[in-house]
């Protein structure tokens, strides 16, 4: 089961589009992400996730889009060969049951 989200949606969309704006206008500004984290009492890695992935989906940075990242880590529903040859259950001999 995955983890229980720390922000709700409307709080991390919310955050995520004054960063984005922010970096925009303050282009060649370093610290905008931690200074605006602090602020907002969010966590700075978990506000750089987002904005890296809406930054991603917005064109203005290299890097797999939101629907991208989703597609690689769902799985495909098959093993590589190289997994199942290694990890195919063998046939061991059950120990025989003595009887007295």
């Amino acid at each position: 089961m995955a983890a229980p989200r720390r922000y709700r949606g409307e709080l991390r969309g919310r955050a995520t589009r004054l960063t984005v704006g922010a970096r925009r206008a303050h282009v060649g500004r370093a610290g905008t992400v931690k200074r605006l984290a602090e602020q907002l009492d969010i966590r700075l890695g978990a506000l750089r996730t987002c904005v890296r992935r809406a930054e991603a989906d917005g064109g203005l940075r290299e890097g797999p889009t939101g629907a991208e990242a989703a597609r690689i880590t769902e799985p495909s529903g098959k093993w590589p060969a190289v997994f199942e040859a290694r990890h195919t259950p063998t046939t061991t001999p059950e120990p025989a049951l003595k009887t007295s």
